[in-house]
């Protein structure tokens, strides 16, 4: 049976699922938020190739969240660093809040 056909199992159902659906979720988000994909894949104890293939979108592709690499606008750029000398943090920190407020309003975990 072709990959991914009827019957195939999915995500964390396969038998040699490592990662769950929320696992997924987070590589995604965190590395939407400018974390390496080499300390994800150390974190989440898989291959870089495994996150690179989460995170572009190729596997895993059931699961919600963020794909590919995050490019704000120019503006969103500027409003984040606004944001972040206001609040005496550094740009990623402010990025990560960011994140997680459009999640959180997304209803997303």
């Amino acid at each position: 049976m072709s990959k991914g056909g009827r019957g195939a199992k999915q995500g964390s159902e396969h038998h040699a699922a490592v990662l769950t659906e929320a696992a997924v979720f987070q590589i995604r988000l965190r590395a939407a938020s400018g974390v390496s994909q080499g300390v994800l894949a150390v974190e989440f104890c898989v291959s870089p190739q495994t996150v690179n293939g989460i995170v572009r979108g190729r596997s895993w592709r059931h699961v919600s969240g963020p794909i590919g690499p995050f490019r704000p606008s120019l503006e969103t750029v500027q409003v984040l660093v606004a944001l972040a000398e206001k609040h005496g943090k550094s740009l990623e920190e402010e990025l990560v809040l960011a994140v997680r407020e459009l999640a959180n309003r997304e209803g997303i975990k």
